[in-house]
């Protein structure tokens, strides 16, 4: 198959597709239990623990837990963190914008979904952040569909957050997810319509 020899895209059966959903549904569940718990004064490990205790209750596994050395189950990103922040002793402020990004592994199946949160009352600039990368989420997700190609995601991302004096992360990437972690493919948050592969019906 072209896709796996080309850009190892694994097809996923239906019965994968059903293991990835129910992973899915956990991982939401775990960030909707963050969203009723964050506050101002909590430190970003009890996340961590939140997040950990939660995932192993469900039979499932956090994968960041010692993924290349990474020594917790979740990533915290508070404010100017990109992403990728490593819970610790750090105390959540009144204002603050925390990015929490979770990945169980279900039965073999990984999800991995982040979302972010306000922390006590927003600034304006917090809550024009937040709802320009909402905004750029929808653009992308609107290009994708069979005939387009992955340039066509990155480009509508880039033109959504840019016509709203916003700019885009251009050193990390978006992925695939289900059978491993980081699974192809990458999906860039810039780019040029027609670039990258076509998007074939059931991807």
């Amino acid at each position: 198959d072209e896709y796996i020899r080309k850009y190892q895209i694994r097809f996923k059966t239906a019965h994968d597709i059903d293991g990835i959903r129910k992973a899915g549904q956990l991982a939401l569940k775990t960030l909707d239990l963050v969203e009723s718990r964050i506050r101002p004064g909590m430190m970003t490990e009890e996340i961590n623990t939140l997040v950990h205790e939660y995932t192993t209750r469900h039979h499932a596994r956090p994968a960041p837990l010692k993924y290349r050395g990474f020594p917790k189950s979740v990533c915290v990103s508070v404010n100017d963190v990109i992403c990728h922040g490593i819970p610790g002793n750090r105390v959540l402020m009144d204002g603050d914008i925390v990015n929490v990004d979770v990945t169980p592994v279900l039965n073999g199946y990984f999800a991995d979904v982040n979302k972010t949160y306000f922390v006590g009352t927003p600034g304006n600039d917090a809550q024009k952040i937040v709802r320009v990368a909402r905004e750029c989420l929808f653009a992308g997700i609107s290009m994708v569909r069979p005939g387009n190609t992955t340039g066509d995601i990155g480009w509508a991302i880039q033109q959504c957050a840019e016509s709203q004096g916003c700019s885009v992360v251009q050193e990390f990437v978006g992925h695939g997810v289900g059978l491993a972690f980081h699974e192809p493919p990458q999906i860039l948050h810039y780019g040029k319509r027609g670039d990258g592969f076509v998007l074939l019906p059931g991807m």
